[in-house]
């Protein structure tokens, strides 16, 4: 029996969501120390004590999870279906380089976070 990957692309595109906003929350707590070293304390400040960012922690943690999971076995199953590839005659122009190498670009990310979360951890 056949099953359709159509739900493992919405729980990849959910998850995938969640780590935009992870992401953008980084980004603005981040960007306030530009402004000065109180903003910057006062964010995470506010970080450590409120109790929605304490819940969507782990929330995040556990999506990122979710997210390259999926990845994987949709990318297996992808290569399953059509192990011999395509027949290409020329290169299409509507397909961007980074579609065709998501795969590849997401163990690249992955790394970097390892790499990054290694000299969080560190210092603590």
């Amino acid at each position: 029996m056949k099953t359709s990957s159509i739900g493992r692309k919405i729980v990849m595109s959910i998850s995938g969501m969640l780590l935009i906003l992870f992401l953008t929350l980084h980004l603005v707590i981040n960007l306030t120390s530009l402004i000065s070293r109180e903003a910057y304390e006062a964010a995470c400040g506010f970080m450590d004590e409120n109790l929605l960012i304490q819940v969507m922690v782990p929330v995040l943690a556990l999506g990122f999870m979710v997210h390259i999971v999926m990845g994987i076995i949709l990318t297996l199953q992808n290569r399953k279906a059509r192990p011999q590839g395509y027949a290409v005659e020329g290169k299409s122009k509507k397909v961007s380089w980074v579609s065709k190498n998501m795969f590849a670009l997401g163990l690249i990310v992955l790394g970097l976070l390892v790499i990054h979360l290694g000299h969080f951890w560190a210092k603590m």
